[in-house]
């Protein structure tokens, strides 16, 4: 695979020093990595939608964690939080931001936004599951989706 090549899985993965073959891997002076952290922080009102973001999918995880819960809830909240982030989240002026972080922050909100779809769809299947144990591998799935969406929203808010 070429050097410029991109794979594209399921998720976001960071890619880690060294991790693309034909890379050197680069070492940075604790200095410079102070100045990289600087310039990348994300302004306080950024950091601020990407955690209420974070806390709507947390009450979303909590909701898939109780033994008995109401579906109609579960599409509801779903839809609460794909709202919000297109609203609140997906609004952000990312051209604000210096070009690295504009990179970084607009994969993740590429990424969460074809999460939350694939979301809807995974509580839409739950939803019309009739079997015990079809309901439960489709709620496994739900559950797995948000905590993705809530590792991508702590990796925004790392920046």
């Amino acid at each position: 695979m070429g050097r410029r090549q991109v794979v594209r899985h399921r998720v976001l993965v960071p890619a880690l020093l060294g991790s693309n073959p034909s890379a050197p891997v680069k070492t940075i002076c604790s200095s410079h990595r102070l100045l990289l952290s600087v310039t990348k922080m994300l302004p306080e009102t950024y950091r601020q939608r990407y955690q209420e973001f974070r806390q709507t999918l947390e009450r979303l995880q909590v909701l898939t964690s109780q033994p008995e819960f109401d579906r109609s809830t579960l599409k509801a909240d779903t839809l609460t939080v794909q709202q919000f982030f297109q609203d609140q989240v997906r609004s952000l002026n990312l051209e604000a931001l210096d070009a690295i972080a504009e990179q970084r922050s607009h994969s993740f909100h590429v990424e969460i936004n074809k999460q939350l779809r694939l979301l809807a769809i995974d509580v839409m299947f739950l939803q019309t599951a009739k079997q015990s144990a079809t309901s439960q591998q489709r709620l496994e799935q739900v559950s797995d989706r948000v905590s993705t969406l809530i590792r991508y929203c702590d990796a925004l808010l790392q920046e």
